[in-house]
């Protein structure tokens, strides 16, 4: 009787735990059908309320803050955001996409060092990530260190040839550092690249890579 109780116990526990997963899932996926921020951020909070496990929805309300904090510059939703992506960090450890959006955080708010560290972070976690890469790169070419940018856009380029960004902008770093016979051969292979593919449907990945979005 009592093994029977105990397994009774557990199926209800089980029943609850689903149930407030899925309910989780529900009020984040409604977030997308409300008229205004604050509707949304309710949205998040619950969906966190119902599920404070997943890390996905600290990361969405990060984002949430981090959107706030872009228009407003209001230096709480800065505060917020940061707090929120470091909470989805800490549910998560190998998810390279938190620490990715902590950098663009901290992208937004010119600490270029601080962002350049999540980065690193998030390159570590998904190394073959180009568009981690060609990020960091534009703060590494931001910053003046033309090297590291070079070598992580080599790096994307070296995955995905066909990425037009990265070769344009290996071709504004040549340029800059002075080098222009590379700087025109990065420019005119973002330019093949881009009349070659520019007319055929792609996917959203696809499309990203040649420039056409």
């Amino acid at each position: 009787l009592l093994i029977m109780i105990v397994a009774l116990v557990v199926l209800i526990l089980l029943i609850v735990f689903i149930s407030l997963i899925y309910l989780g899932e529900y009020f984040i996926k409604s977030r997308k059908s409300k008229n205004s921020l604050n509707e949304i951020k309710n949205s998040i909070k619950t969906a966190i309320f119902l599920n404070p496990l997943s890390g996905c929805y600290y990361d969405e309300l990060g984002k949430y803050y981090h959107f706030c904090y872009q228009n407003t510059k209001n230096i709480n939703m800065f505060n917020l955001a940061e707090e929120n992506y470091n909470k989805a960090i800490q549910k998560n450890k190998i998810n390279g996409f938190y620490h990715r959006h902590l950098g663009e955080l901290f992208y937004t708010a010119k600490l270029y060092e601080e962002s350049i560290s999540e980065y690193k972070k998030a390159i570590d976690l998904y190394p073959r990530d180009v568009f981690i890469k060609f990020d960091a790169s534009r703060i590494y070419y931001l910053r003046g260190n033309y090297k590291e940018a070079i070598k992580v856009l080599q790096e994307a380029i070296y995955l995905e040839p066909n990425f037009v960004r990265a070769h344009y902008l290996l071709g504004i770093i040549y340029d800059k550092m002075g080098n222009k016979k590379y700087s025109q051969l990065e420019n005119k292979t973002a330019l093949e690249i881009y009349n070659k593919y520019k007319d055929i449907p792609k996917i959203e990945y696809e499309s990203i890579l040649v420039g056409n979005k």
